[in-house]
């Protein structure tokens, strides 16, 4: 009988050598099945490797790779700014975190080469100005993991209760796993006085916390795609949000 011709370990025949091959041939059966180890590596994975990608770029898949989990999170939106006259409160809502998307990738589903797009932050509502706050940027592995950036925070001023809605969180829309993003603090006025009002926090992402709304200054910044806070303050004051965390990309590498 021939040697057999096996390239993985499924078409190896639990049947053969036969008791009748001559046994000049064990030599060749034995480097014969050597070789199929090697090449499939047992179907066993050896290593992990994680890597934290924050700018934009491209990914080009490495020499043995069995899978890839890649997670992305979308950027966080800015937190209103506070602009209040005499008399008055202002507050900023705080800014929405962005949504998370998450896949995991068998090597033949990967790409030679695939661009990836990090969120950038939302930027603060700038109050001298003023500048509303800005949305958070999406985030994408490809086509096979995308999640929307958060939306920004608005800003109020009012003489008598009133309350400035905040923001739903962004929204993974392509993977295997999608999540929305914490949605940004409301803005809230109960009267003119000294703590009747109450800033916006910023909405809490996948991985980080949303930044702190200022009930007597600015809102402070989010953090790995959270939102900003908003800013709060009382007569005549003027102050700003803060900006939202900027999207990441996970990558695991299994070989």
């Amino acid at each position: 009988m021939p040697i057999e011709a096996a390239t993985t370990i499924a078409t190896l025949n639990p049947l053969w050598p036969l008791g009748t091959d001559p046994k000049s041939q064990g030599d060749d059966h034995i480097r014969m099945i050597k070789s199929v180890l090697q090449a499939s590596d047992g179907g066993a994975l050896s290593r992990m490797v994680q890597t934290i990608i924050t700018t934009s770029g491209t990914y080009t898949k490495p020499a043995g790779l069995k899978f890839l989990d890649v997670t992305v999170v979308a950027g966080g939106g800015g937190g209103g700014y506070c602009r209040s006259g005499a008399g008055q409160c202002g507050v900023g809502s705080g800014g929405a975190a962005g949504g998370t998307a998450q896949v995991l990738l068998a090597a033949a589903d990967v790409a030679a080469t695939v661009a990836m797009t990090v969120g950038a932050a939302g930027t603060a509502g700038i109050a001298s100005t003023p500048v509303a706050a800005g949305n958070g940027g999406n985030s994408s592995f490809g086509t096979q993991a995308v999640a929307g950036g958060g939306p920004a925070g608005g800003s109020l001023v009012a003489s008598a209760a009133y309350c400035w809605q905040g923001p739903q969180g962004g929204i993974g829309t392509t993977g295997s796993l999608l999540s929305r993003g914490g949605p940004g603090g409301h803005g809230i006025i109960i009267g003119t006085a000294a703590f009747q009002h109450t800033p916006g926090h910023g909405g809490n992402s996948l991985l980080g916390g949303g930044g702190y709304g200022g009930i007597h200054g600015g809102g402070l910044a989010g953090q790995l795609g959270s939102g900003g806070g908003g800013a709060g303050d009382t007569g005549a004051s003027n102050r700003n949000g803060g900006p939202g965390g900027a999207g990441l990309i996970i990558l695991r590498e299994y070989f």
